[in-house]
């Protein structure tokens, strides 16, 4: 197809959005990954009590996150990673649960479900490393323990490329976007803050 200048136009639109999230949420994305309860993860040293904190702290986020998308208009149905993390809590046999839950509110808008996503989906290339850290040190698999963090194993960087064409094609305002995305990362921050600092006092 030959370019023209709408063609031009849109495709530096497109790419704006994804340059706009990326520049807006490294800082904070940084932070998650050196986060007490994520950053256990990725150590060797890292014991059941760490990985048990972190499915319970997720399982909660990711039902608030599922909340929220069953309020949005969604451009598609994402896997239920709340579902995979009761699957590993049962599997383990954990049987305790955080009573209380995070807080997030969103405008009610496409691009505030991309937004979302773009958290949630790109939290999923970051669970593919971590998953292998699970089984060298716990011996946790995709079929036992670590169903969440593997995902879609090979599949999830595949998917990922597929989400940002839908960014790319579905977005109408990367400002909102963007603010959909700080505020999915601040909610996440916060609530492991919280639940850290609970169990370490």
């Amino acid at each position: 197809m030959p370019l023209n200048a709408e063609t031009i136009t849109n495709k530096q639109q497109d790419e704006s959005v994804i340059r706009a999230l990326r520049e807006a949420t490294a800082t904070i994305h940084q932070r998650l990954h050196q986060h007490p309860i994520t950053t256990h993860l990725t150590k060797p040293s890292l014991q059941l009590k760490h990985y048990q904190l972190f499915l319970q702290a997720f399982e909660c986020f990711h039902e608030v996150v599922e909340n929220q998308i069953a309020s949005l208009p969604s451009l598609y149905s994402p896997v239920s990673r709340s579902l995979l993390l009761k699957n590993d809590l049962n599997s383990l046999n954990i049987t305790s649960r955080i009573p209380i839950r995070p807080e997030l509110c969103l405008d009610n808008s496409e691009d505030d479900f991309l937004g979302l996503m773009y958290v949630v989906e790109g939290a999923s290339l970051g669970g593919q490393v971590m998953a292998k850290n699970v089984y060298q040190t716990l011996g946790f698999t995709a079929s036992h323990g670590a169903s969440f963090l593997n995902g879609k194993a090979e599949q999830t960087s595949f998917d990922w490329k597929h989400f940002l064409i839908m960014l790319e094609q579905h977005a109408s305002d990367s400002e909102q976007c963007t603010k959909a995305a700080l505020a999915s990362f601040t909610s996440l921050e916060n609530w492991l803050w919280q639940i850290y600092k609970h169990t370490t006092k």
